[in-house]
């Protein structure tokens, strides 16, 4: 028998109004069949609001069917879900990782956190700490054992929530988008210390994703829309299907999706990594790309203009995705080459600094004025650096990124600029205003927009509508203009009327993500900070808010700081990047460069975007300037041969 078998599974929520009273239901999961065998890696897609959250939290017994059956395979009998007197058994045998690990925190510090389930098991104290140095080691969090877990950044708590579901060993581990929050080589971390314990242990792994690129290892795909399963196979049956994918509110892989609006036939490339053997598994997937790699599709483009073959319907293609995006302002540069962002660095101050090039920002106003900034938090009786001696400017109108590794001080940083955290050294002026010295707050934080990694930390009102209002009526908008303006925003992110009266704590993350950016955008600052501003959202809401980053800048000239882990998003929307390394701004220079090489990437503990992949593998025959796959593929369609 399988492991899990779910039946015709139903789940509901009931819609309140603004005074808690039933209005309505949604069904979020719709008559849903899912199979699991021990050992099996399954992955589960889908938009924001599709249902797989909700049918994730079926799997451990959090949730109860409204309809259907959800059975586990326990020691000697089957477990069923709506069964009160089975959950125990089911989440021993079921660990759960979330998406925000602060809902799954229990301990004051690290190693409680991990002992908590062990200990409430029964487990001798000898073991117990055996298994939490264990598991502390695989999650690279060893260091951290007495840390505070109030002290851990976003991206260390991830990796602590998974080292406590770890630590039980069960025999399935479920991920609701656990590695969202992650730098790129936690991710993978985390990702092969997973793979590790399927292999050898033959844990299952269920894996709630919108990262295509995490799917490449999946025995199996389910793809969900409005509740129901659109699409189930092998992912060499999947990622061929980009029209359908992109229908769903999803990408597929780079080299698939290149290709596919192109018109280049790949079909004999059709392999599957089921049928490699372990090592060779390994290998295909550390690459990044997939079945089909980039340099796969690279060769291909190359070959098709080598021989003057001409892409069929290039233009067609390049028009259509264009249309489909609405989120490429499209402009020429001096050699008539289309450009797909905005790109301002030919007027660039530069100067050395530790052997590196730093950029000292687009000749404009300096908005921020960062100088030697320090900031130190409390750790028991010890004081622990979290940014130390950090100087740069930022000019009105940037696109600004921030990267750097789980705990490198970008979080830090950000929450300096707004007033959250003083500076204990240093300067820090924002338009003027001394961040350290002002007794003004609300001054400085109407000219800054801040959404939080996490956004229910900043929804708290009772519906959608008059959460966004709150800040437009706090800064001293009257209540008809708030509701003009809090409309207005929530059009501009895509969040329709339906869910006015919603409670925001009823939304999907990403929807939580856009309503929290519409409070912001509502009393319209002059600068906005995102903290890892598209974590957790699919890709149709990605290309949505990124497109309204490009139209904001463009129309009131807003200045864009956002921290983000995803450097395929740095590498395509941001001008300019500041990389923090243990608490020390460790770069400071224009996107481009700090893609130029592999080295530098692996140098600044970064991860080479897979369109930076591909200009690499297309020259010298093929030089391109844009960064993004509507931009490659207009200036390809300009191209006869090479």
């Amino acid at each position: 028998m399988s492991f899990i078998q779910v039946k015709k599974l139903g789940h509901k929520f009931n819609i309140k109004d603004k005074d808690g009273n039933v209005t309505g239901e949604k069904w979020a999961v719709k008559d849903m069949d899912f199979v699991a065998h021990k050992g099996q890696i399954i992955a589960v897609l889908g938009r924001n609001g599709s249902g797989k959250s909700t049918f994730a939290r079926h799997l451990n017994g959090l949730y109860a069917p409204n309809q259907g059956t959800v059975w586990i395979q326990g020691d000697s009998d089957v477990l069923d879900t709506s069964r009160e007197d089975d959950l125990l058994a089911i989440r021993r045998a079921v660990g759960m990782i979330f998406q925000n690990p602060d809902n799954q925190m229990v301990g004051n510090t690290v190693a409680e956190d991990v002992g908590f389930g062990l200990e409430n098991l029964g487990f001798e104290a000898e073991k117990i700490w055996e298994r939490i140095n264990e598991v502390l080691r695989l999650t690279g969090m060893e260091a951290y054992l007495e840390r505070n877990v109030s002290h851990l950044s976003g991206g260390q708590k991830q990796r602590l929530a998974i080292a406590s579901v770890m630590a039980m060993s069960p025999e399935c581990i479920v991920m609701d988008e656990a590695t969202a929050m992650l730098d790129p080589v936690g991710s993978r971390q985390i990702l092969d210390t997973l793979y590790h314990l399927n292999r050898e242990f033959g844990i299952a792994i269920i894996m709630i994703t919108h990262r295509m690129e995490e799917t490449v290892r999946a025995d199996q795909i389910y793809v969900m829309d409005d509740g129901n399963v659109e699409l189930i196979g092998a992912p060499y049956e999947i990622y061929p299907q980009v029209e359908k994918l992109e229908q769903l509110g999803l990408d597929s892989l780079l080299p698939y999706k290149l290709l596919h609006e192109l018109k280049v036939d790949y079909s004999d490339d059709k392999k599957f990594v089921k049928n490699l053997d372990e090592d060779a598994k390994s290998a295909l997937v550390d690459r990044k790309e997939g079945i089909l790699s980039v340099k796969d599709a690279a060769d291909r483009i190359k070959a098709c203009l080598r021989d003057e073959k001409s892409f069929v319907n290039r233009q067609e293609s390049a028009e259509h995705f264009n249309s489909a995006q609405k989120d490429i302002p499209s402009s020429k540069n001096e050699d008539g080459i289309h450009e797909d962002i905005l790109d301002n660095r030919n007027n660039i101050d530069r100067e050395e600094h530790n052997g590196m090039l730093l950029d000292a920002g687009i000749k404009k106003d300096i908005l921020v004025e960062a100088d030697n900034l320090e900031y130190s938090y409390k750790d028991g009786a010890v004081l622990v650096p979290a940014v130390e001696q950090v100087s740069f400017q930022i000019r009105k109108g940037e696109i600004l990124a921030v990267a750097g590794q789980t705990g490198s001080g970008k979080s830090t940083l950000l929450y300096m600029l707004n007033g959250i955290y003083r500076p204990m050294g240093g300067t820090l002026k924002v338009d003027g205003i001394d961040v350290g010295k002002t007794k003004n707050l609300k001054e400085l934080r109407k000219k800054i927009g801040f959404v939080f990694q996490y956004p229910e930390y900043q929804l708290f009102e009772s519906t959608v509508l008059a959460d966004v209002m709150y800040g437009a009526l706090n800064f001293g908008m009257s209540k008809a203009e708030a509701e003009q303006a809090a409309r207005e925003a929530l059009a501009l992110v895509n969040i329709s009327e339906e869910y006015f009266e919603y409670s925001p704590f009823d939304l999907s993350g990403g929807q939580k993500k856009r309503v929290a950016l519409a409070g912001i955008l509502a009393y319209m600052p002059e600068i906005l900070i995102l903290d890892e501003p598209v974590a957790g959202m699919d890709p149709k809401s990605k290309r949505e808010l990124f497109a309204l980053i490009r139209r904001l800048h463009e129309e009131r000239n807003i200045t864009v700081i956002f921290v983000s882990h995803d450097m395929k998003d740095v590498y395509e929307i941001a001008d300019r990047i500041l990389v923090m390394g243990q608490g020390k701004l460790v770069y400071d220079g224009a996107v481009e460069q700090a893609f130029g090489t592999p080295e530098i990437v692996e140098k600044l503990g970064l991860e080479m975007p897979e369109m930076a992949k591909l200009r690499e593998a297309l020259l010298p025959e093929i030089k391109l300037t844009a960064r993004s796959v509507a931009g490659v593929i207009e200036e390809l369609s300009g191209l006869k041969n090479i």
